[in-house]
C-alpha cells in the first residue's frame, strides 16, 4: 500500500471464530484422530489414507479418519477438538482458514499450505510440505503418528489466538478515510 498509494497500512489478519479455540480439552481415545476436508484434495486424501493404511501392520495405533463435511461451525469445532491431526490438502487457496481453525482447536497440522497459508505456515506451528505431493504427505503423516505420544500430548493454541482472534482483529482495524489516498501522476 505504501509503495503504490503512499499509505501505511496495518495487516488485517483473518478471524478464527471463537468456537474453535479449545479452552477445554476433550478426552481422546486410543485411536489417532485424523481430521480432513473431503472436498479439498480428495484424490490426495484417498492416496494418503491408502498408503498409511498399508502400514497398519507395523504396530501403529489405530487411525480414525474424521471427515469434516456438511457440518455446522460448532460441529466442525467439536470434531477438530476431538482430533489429534488435521490433514491439510489445500491447494491454490487465497487463505487457508481450515488449518488455522484446526490449530486453534489444538490439532497438529500436517500437509500443504495451499498458497494463502504461506502467510502463517511455519515449522513452529505445523508440518508443512510442498503443495500437491501426496507421497510426501503420506510419509510425513506416518512419521508424525509413529513419533508422537498423542493421547497425552496437546498442542497449544495461544499463538493462533494471539494473531487470529476477533479481539486481536478489532485492535488493528482503523477507519480508512478516502482523503488518505493520493493519486500519483
Amino acid at each position: 500500500m505504501q509503495k503504490w498509494f503512499g499509505v501505511i497500512a496495518n495487516i488485517i489478519r483473518p478471524v478464527v471464530d471463537d468456537c474453535f479455540f479449545a479452552e477445554q480439552i476433550l478426552p481422546r481415545s486410543f485411536e489417532i484422530g485424523v481430521a480432513f476436508m473431503p472436498r479439498k484434495g480428495a484424490n490426495h486424501i484417498r492416496l494418503v489414507a491408502g498408503l498409511v493404511g498399508t502400514k497398519a501392520h507395523t504396530g501403529l495405533p489405530p487411525i480414525s479418519w474424521l471427515p469434516i463435511d456438511n457440518l455446522q461451525r460448532e460441529q466442525v469445532a467439536m470434531r477438530l477438538r476431538g482430533a489429534h491431526i488435521y490433514l491439510s490438502t489445500s491447494v491454490q487457496e487465497g487463505l487457508g482458514l481450515p488449518p488455522l481453525e484446526a490449530m486453534a482447536a489444538g490439532c497438529l497440522v500436517v500437509g500443504f499450505a495451499g498458497g494463502g497459508g504461506l502467510d502463517y505456515a511455519t515449522s513452529a506451528n505445523g508440518i508443512w510440505l510442498p503443495d500437491e505431493d501426496p507421497w510426501a504427505l503420506a510419509d510425513a503423516l506416518l512419521m508424525t503418528i509413529q513419533g508422537c505420544n498423542f493421547p497425552r500430548s496437546r498442542r497449544t493454541n495461544r499463538p493462533i489466538r494471539t494473531y487470529f482472534s476477533s479481539s486481536t482483529r478489532q485492535s488493528v482495524i482503523t477507519p480508512i478515510r478516502p482523503s488518505e489516498f493520493s493519486c500519483r501522476n
